[in-house]
């Protein structure tokens, strides 16, 4: 049972290494990355948020193995990105682009953790992932304004140099 699990992993791997949509997001080749992004919960504009923050703080603390805080770090990274997004389409687009930001600090974190640990499946999933977090970017620049321009900016390079570190480690770049 293990045998054929493990096959169908490997087969399912290389096939979303070799999927046109998980490498859809340079420059040339604009697709849309099917990712589903979490639901984000409080918004940062909630008064309640400091406590969610503090929750999550507290779970990372308790969190030893580096493989499980590496997926925990990129589910706070794709939350605080769809958190950004809501608020950018909301019209707050000052603090949606500081989400953004503040989303690829957690994806800088889980890749240096990636990189660290080497997992198959959290490559895999770091690839994908970092697509759609380009994705999602590249959308909330072509909308926004003088305010948010910058930090957008910043996040798209920072999403792009940590998906390419991840790529590295599938030997993809």
């Amino acid at each position: 049972m293990k045998k054929i699990f493990l096959v169908l992993f490997f087969l399912a791997l290389i096939f979303i290494v070799k999927n046109p949509l998980v490498l859809a997001a340079s420059e040339d080749n604009l697709a849309k990355v099917e990712y589903n992004l979490p639901y984000p919960g409080f918004l940062p504009d909630s008064p309640l948020y400091f406590l969610k923050v503090a929750r999550d703080n507290v779970v990372l603390a308790f969190i030893k193995d580096d493989k499980q805080k590496a997926f925990y770090r990129l589910f706070l990274s794709d939350k605080r990105l769809a958190a950004g997004q809501i608020l950018f389409n909301a019209g707050q687009k000052k603090l949606g682009a500081v989400t953004v930001v503040k989303a690829q600090e957690y994806y800088s974190q889980a890749t240096d953790l990636t990189v660290k640990i080497k997992d198959s499946d959290l490559t895999a999933k770091m690839v994908v992932s970092g697509a759609k977090h380009e994705d999602v970017i590249r959308e909330l620049l072509s909308k926004s304004d003088k305010n948010s321009v910058d930090n957008l900016q910043k996040a798209l390079v920072n999403a792009q140099n940590n998906r390419n570190r991840v790529m590295e480690l599938l030997g993809l770049k």
